[in-house]
């Protein structure tokens, strides 16, 4: 027995590719917070040698994440053409 899909074609490929943009951004997001961590449990001391003050570790990890293209990139857009 045969069962037909009463979706549109481009449902799915929508579907996927929301899919794994929200899979994309909570991998960022974890990987935001494990660098916040690391950073925050650095010593004082070891903070300085590198040139940092605790204060600033969150803007820091934000403008590092956005220098490499990786942070606010929103939705990735259908590589389909729109069909009307």
């Amino acid at each position: 027995m045969t069962v037909k899909s009463q979706c549109h074609p481009g449902t799915t490929w929508r579907l996927a590719t929301m899919v794994a943009a929200i899979y994309a951004r909570a991998r960022l997001s974890l990987q935001r917070r494990r660098a916040l961590a690391e950073l925050d449990a650095l010593s004082d001391h070891h903070l300085q040698d590198i040139g940092i003050d605790r204060p600033r570790i969150p803007e820091l990890v934000k403008r590092e994440f956005a220098w490499n293209g990786l942070l606010d990139s929103g939705w990735p857009r259908s590589r389909r053409p729109r069909q009307r």
